[in-house]
This record gives structure tokens, sequence and C-alpha cells, in this order.
């Protein structure tokens, strides 16, 4: 796990739930859907659900979703296919995963909260 990953993750730790939403004019930009590659010829990639967010953190770009996104689905997380572009054309390689973590030990506010179910993704 990269420095910037750790920071991140301490961060989120420490971050109390917000009553409200932060406004960013192209959020949807950001968003992606949560897939997996499978072995399945005719069905190559598959879905239980799930939202992906693409941050830029000190000029990388990381991914957030909701850890129980890679477990209980009967997906292996290291099929996870995340697109480059909004929208996906065929023959569209995924972006390539470095590696994934998720806050541990919250601490303050954070404490008792769900933010142990976020995971943050790396990607190279």
């Amino acid at each position: 796990m990269t420095d910037a990953l750790k920071e991140i993750a301490e961060i989120m730790a420490r971050l109390a739930p917000s009553p409200g939403g932060v406004l960013h004019r192209r959020i949807g930009d950001a968003v992606r859907p949560v897939f997996f590659q499978t072995e399945y010829e005719e069905f190559l990639y598959a879905t239980d659900g799930g939202t992906l967010f693409l941050v830029r953190f000190k000029e990388r770009i990381y991914g957030i979703t909701a850890h129980h996104v890679f477990t209980g689905n009967g997906f292996e997380p290291n099929r996870l296919f995340i697109t480059r572009e909004k929208f996906a054309k065929k023959g569209t390689p995924p972006a390539p995963i470095k590696g994934t973590c998720h806050p541990s030990s919250p601490r303050g506010a954070a404490e008792g909260t769900d933010i142990i179910d976020l995971c943050l993704i790396e990607f190279d």
C-alpha cells in the first residue's frame, strides 16, 4: 500500500458523517458502475449492484466504493472491472487496479459508524 493510499485511509477514518452532501458541478463524470469480469463469453461482465466514485488526491485518481461490494456476491475481488471512460465501449480495457484498502480503526466521531465499510481503490 502506498503512502498516499494510507494517508487517504487515515483521513477517511477521521471523517464524521456529514449532514449534507458536497456539491460538485460534474459529479456525474466521477461515477462508475461496479462490474466484475466473468468467464462466460456471452456475458463478459456481471454486477451485483454498486457504484464507485473517482476522486483526485495528490495528482492521482482513486476509487471509493463500499467494501461490501467485494463480499458475499460470489465474485473474486481481482475480477473487478472499472472502466476508464464514463461509458465503456466494447474492447475498452479496464482501469488497472494496484490495490485496495479500507479504514480499520475509526477514531473520534467516526467510531461506531459504517465508515469501515468504505473501500479505497488505487489504480496503476
